[in-house]
């Protein structure tokens, strides 16, 4: 396991000797975000200090400092192929970024407010981003904006022409291999939208016709909360999937940590 914290380090973790392996230094500040890269031996991490770092997991030197955000770097997803690294930040920019060259291929500026989380749908030809503005939609590896995902309240549990927008502070999102999205907020609210079925749940949070991913007609059940954390809601500061697709995970800002069972 990998971890980032406000000591300005990276740590590999051995989980059955519960101890530090491995440390990478080299940020200036907090580190915020951290990927592994799905087939070579690198883990790129994001901090306050505005970089994103490519770390060989082996030798713990650094490969390569991604440098052109102005702002903290708050989340990194990696993929096989290119754009193999791409980053979000507090800048409002999304960086695509070249891992053979250690440079930007593109920077992607449709957000107007930070930009807290990423996702990349299972085909990898789709990328979510969040953040304090919106849910917006990139084809990859184009780069091309498809449009913003917005959220709408139907009034009375009714799905209706009469709709409140909802601001929705956005702080984290997450693909399941099934492709259900989850998308966190600091607002303690917590959407799920399906990727293949535009079949909106009533009542509930939908999104706009113009994004091709709608409200999952899935239900959530509480199974277990880990031991030593405190019970409650608040915001949501990450989530993911298991590798089934089937229990998903969040951390809130109540210092508690939950798994989800995801039931049809």
């Amino acid at each position: 396991m990998f971890s980032g914290s406000d000591d300005h380090a990276v740590k590999c973790w051995d989980l059955e000797r519960n101890e530090v392996v491995r440390e990478f230094f080299g940020h200036k500040s907090a580190v915020h975000t951290l990927a592994l890269h799905p087939s070579l031996d690198v883990v790129v991490s994001g901090g306050r200090d505005t970089t994103v770092r490519v770390w060989d997991i082996r030798s713990r030197a650094a490969v390569h400092t991604l440098v052109g955000h102005t702002n903290s770097v708050m989340s990194v997803v990696t993929q096989e192929s290119d754009p193999q690294v791409i980053s979000g930040g507090s800048d409002g920019f999304i960086f695509q970024w070249d891992l053979a060259a250690g440079k930007a291929q593109r920077r992607l500026t449709q957000h107007k407010k930070p930009v807290r989380g990423l996702a990349l749908n299972s085909a990898k030809n789709m990328l979510v981003s969040c953040g304090a503005d919106d849910i917006r939609l990139w084809d990859l590896p184009s780069g091309d904006y498809k449009g913003a995902a917005s959220t709408q309240v139907a009034k009375k549990g009714v799905v209706a022409e009469a709709t409140e927008e909802i601001a929705y502070r956005w702080s984290c999102c997450a693909m399941s291999p099934r492709n259900v999205l989850a998308v966190g907020c600091q607002d303690r609210q917590l959407a799920l939208y399906d990727w293949k079925q535009p079949q909106p749940v009533t009542g509930r949070l939908e999104l706009s016709q113009k994004a091709p991913c709608f409200y999952a007609p899935y239900q959530l059940t509480k199974t277990k909360n880990i031991p030593g954390t405190l019970d409650g809601e608040g915001g949501i500061n990450a989530v993911v999937f298991d590798h089934s697709g089937t229990r998903m995970i969040t951390a809130e800002s109540d210092k508690s940590v939950k798994i989800w069972q995801m039931r049809d």
